[in-house]
């Protein structure tokens, strides 16, 4: 069987492991979301700062739309945060911020494990936009292949 037992096991396993790591990490923001920075201190101006501090005084910063959306576009030299990081006046909203923020550093730096992310993101945007409908075909195939088997075999 082409997606036998193991598979199965293996894919919940993953499943489980993603959604525990995704909890973990909203369950962490929502908790530093509720310490509150000093008056007029917000994530675009920590982020700000720390690009200033490195002379990044070049990258832009812009708002996007989502939740945890926030990213360095190295081919638009750009840190992207999400509303309630780039408005967010939170222990959370800096944290993100100055972390994305490093991320422009590095890239700047030329550091070779931050290349080495930033090459490999296209292709994780791409499994992840693509990995449900992947998930499918194989299924699909797995199934397919060990039909037309016990096809053959009755024959």
């Amino acid at each position: 069987m082409f997606f036998g037992p193991q598979s199965w096991i293996i894919f919940i396993v993953a499943m489980g492991l993603g959604l525990l790591t995704q909890s973990y990490v909203n369950s962490a923001y929502r908790r530093s979301s509720k310490q509150q920075l000093p008056p007029n201190l917000t994530g675009a101006a920590v982020a700000r700062r720390v690009l200033d501090a490195e002379g990044l005084h070049q990258v832009g910063i812009e708002m996007t739309p989502g939740k945890l959306t926030d990213h360095f576009d190295p081919r638009a030299n750009v840190l992207r945060l999400s509303e309630d990081v780039y408005r967010g006046a939170h222990l959370a909203a800096a944290g993100v911020a100055a972390h994305e923020a490093g991320h422009a550093a590095q890239h700047a730096d030329g550091f070779a494990p931050a290349r080495l992310r930033m090459s490999l993101v296209p292709v994780a945007n791409l499994g992840s936009q693509s990995g449900p409908l992947l998930v499918m075909v194989g299924l699909f195939l797995g199934y397919g292949s060990t039909f037309s088997t016990m096809l053959m075999v009755h024959r």
